[in-house]
């Protein structure tokens, strides 16, 4: 299916498309605009994104590293980080994603070891940072995260997504070029179509995935002090 295929299904179903008439360039435009956003409201919606993916991060020792296309982790930036570990020399430990607040509780973080206990993303836009600590001097961050649904840019571009979502994605289109389209008239019978598809990709998803698993112990309940750096670099 074409970026247009999927456009023109959308049109007709919320009534601004039909026989005798044909999308003006303006309004094909738009309907990429009205797409784009949908395919990020998708995605920060988390359980609508169909896959988890793994990234190998090679590590430099140092304390914060940004990421993001064209970022020193050079990908897409994540919406939301499920996991995370490094990775020296074959052997692999898991590493506590933690919030900002927590993260903040740290004393010392020039802090060096081996592995990495704490990670802490501040998903900024359109560059993200990412905070470990303590900082490993090498190896790899192993990342498993959300990423968002690809952007498209031209009609004739070939978007292919897992059974279920081209139907999904059609009728909430529907919906959104409702608002977008002259002469476009909702049913009820597409709005219940937009909720239901969309629901059922979430509950799809929601079995294949699961849902986050629960942090690597109760994380920093303190501000971390001198004797914890010590374990911690005796490790």
């Amino acid at each position: 299916m074409t970026v247009q295929d999927l456009i023109e299904a959308s049109a007709r179903e919320c009534g601004a498309l039909f026989a005798g008439r044909t999308l003006a360039t303006g309004e094909y435009a738009n309907s990429i605009i009205a797409l784009n956003a949908l395919l990020g409201q998708l995605s920060i919606e988390g359980l609508t994104v169909f896959s988890i993916v793994r990234d190998a991060l090679t590590l430099t020792g140092a304390t914060a590293y940004t990421i993001g296309t064209g970022a020193t982790f050079n990908t897409a930036r994540p919406e939301k980080i499920r996991s995370a570990a490094v990775i020296v020399s074959g052997g692999s430990m898991p590493c506590q994603v933690v919030s900002p607040e927590k993260f903040s509780e740290i004393i010392d973080r020039t802090v060096t070891g081996a592995f990495a206990d704490f990670l802490c993303c501040d998903y900024a836009f359109p560059t993200a940072n990412i905070y470990l600590w303590p900082a490993p001097a090498s190896g790899t961050l192993e990342l498993f995260s959300v990423k968002p649904l690809a952007a498209v840019a031209n009609l004739s571009d070939t978007i292919s997504f897992p059974p279920g979502y081209e139907t999904a994605i059609k009728y909430n289109l529907a919906v959104v070029l409702a608002t977008e389209l002259p002469g476009a008239k909702l049913t009820d019978a597409t709005l219940k179509l937009a909720e239901t598809t969309k629901a059922a990709v979430g509950a799809m998803n929601a079995a294949a995935l699961g849902a986050p698993g629960p942090p690597r112990g109760p994380g920093p309940q303190r501000p971390l002090q001198a004797t914890d750096i010590e374990q911690q670099v005796a490790r």
